[in-house]
Order: structure tokens, then sequence, then C-alpha cells
């Protein structure tokens, strides 16, 4: 009996321990499908913010494509402006030597028509210079200084023909 009793109080003690365990198991197991539901959760939330992350990368990705090709575009114009823009400078520089060329060739035409009327003015002085005509020219005016020149010219021939 003593060992009956014995053999009973340990299989009590036993038991006990046994019911905890199941107890704790029990618990566990609670406690694992509490982490494995927040895992669950956890993963949708993962897929649905790696669906924005996809959606927003591809947005950018759009949209720096987008930029890079207006870039593009804008650098092609530019360089295309700087071409004309230098064709322009040449021209500009031609034109300017043109300009500077034309500019000293009426220079000395003034020159020579300025010593000329000097000389025509001590020659003839009832004759009109040059400056004095085209101040006065119309179109009338354009007519008698062409008559008259065929007239002077006239004359001028008869008296070298004539011998004077």
């Amino acid at each position: 009996m003593k060992k009956n009793s014995k053999t009973n109080s340990k299989l009590k003690y036993l038991v006990s321990q046994f019911l905890e365990s199941v107890k704790t198991v029990t618990e566990m197991k609670s406690d694992i499908d509490k982490v494995h539901e927040n895992i669950t959760k956890h993963n949708v939330n993962m897929k649905t913010v790696d669906k924005t992350v996809k959606a927003e990368s591809e947005r950018l990705n759009r949209m720096s494509d987008t930029r890079t090709i207006g870039v593009g575009s804008l650098k092609s114009k530019t360089d295309l402006i700087n071409s004309k823009l230098k064709d322009l400078d040449t021209q500009v520089e031609s034109a300017c030597q043109t300009y500077s060329s034309l500019s000293v060739s009426v220079s000395d035409i003034r020159k020579r028509l300025v010593n000329a009327e000097k000389e025509l003015k001590t020659v003839n002085k009832n004759q009109k210079t040059y400056s004095e005509i085209v101040k006065k020219v119309t179109p009338s005016t354009w007519l008698e200084i062409k008559e008259t020149n065929k007239v002077n010219e006239t004359s001028k021939t008869n008296d070298v023909n004539n011998g004077n």
C-alpha cells in the first residue's frame, strides 16, 4: 500500500505536470497561431506595399523616360540653334567686312567728288555741283538734267569738231 501510495502520488505529480505541460503546449499553440496570423497580415501588407512600390517605380521610370526624351529633344534643338547662330555670326562678320569696304569706297568717292566739284567751280562758276543737283532732284528735274547733259555733250562734240 505504501508502495501504491507512493506510486499514486508520483502518478498524480506526473499527471499534474502533464496537465501543466498540455496547458503550456495549448498556450504555445495559441501563441503560435497568433504569430502565424500576424505573419499572414504582414505578408498581405507587404504584398500591398510591394505593389505600390512597383507602381510608383514604374511611374517614376515613365516620368524619367519622358524627361529624358524632352531633354534629348531640347539638346538637339539647342545644337541646331547653335549651328544656325554660328552661320549667322559668319554672315554678320562677312556683312561687316563688306560694309567696311563699301564705307571706305563711299568715302573715297565723296573725296573725289568734292575735289572734282572744287575743280569744276574754278572752271565754271555758273554750273551747279553734284551735291546741289542731288538735293533738288525730282523726276521732272532729272529729265531736265539728262537733256541739259545731252546738249552740253553735243556742244562739246561740236566744239571739238570745229577745232576749238
